[in-house]
């Protein structure tokens, strides 16, 4: 079992995390439930959705109805640049938005949007970051 040192120089070891969005179970092996939780997401096919996924995360000889819910961004793909250049990402704006802020960023090369949203809000209320590309019409 792998161990981790945390900042507070106490050591922390991997553990068998069962979770479930509703659609399949599985076991990750993590240092904490919201770790596996993100790990699951990770390793998921979301197709081309990108509302968070909710996730069921118990321990290894924990009962499933004493998990906990975590809600986690599905990070999308940042799409390739003008002949397999890297962006050139130069401010586009910032607006207040919430709790956060709306932040856009346009490619010099491609012209290609980044918007971040540190203030989202996902169907069940909680709020977490997303991130889209897109291009202007």
């Amino acid at each position: 079992m792998e161990t981790k040192i945390i900042k507070n120089g106490s050591e922390k070891q991997n553990q068998q995390y069962y979770c479930d969005d509703g659609q399949a179970e599985i076991i990750i092996e993590a240092y904490s439930p919201v770790e596996a939780a993100r790990e699951y997401v990770r390793g998921g096919e979301w197709g081309d959705s990108l509302e968070p996924v909710r996730v069921l995360v118990w321990a290894e000889g924990e009962e499933r109805e004493d998990g906990e819910w975590y809600t986690i961004p599905i990070e999308p793909d940042e799409p390739e640049c003008e002949d397999g250049e890297d962006h050139i990402w130069t401010d586009d704006g910032v607006v207040g938005h919430g709790g956060g802020i709306i932040q856009s960023e346009r490619c010099q090369r491609c012209g290609l949007v980044c918007t971040t949203d540190t203030y989202a809000t996902a169907r069940d209320g909680s709020h977490y970051t997303s991130v889209r590309y897109h291009q202007d019409e």
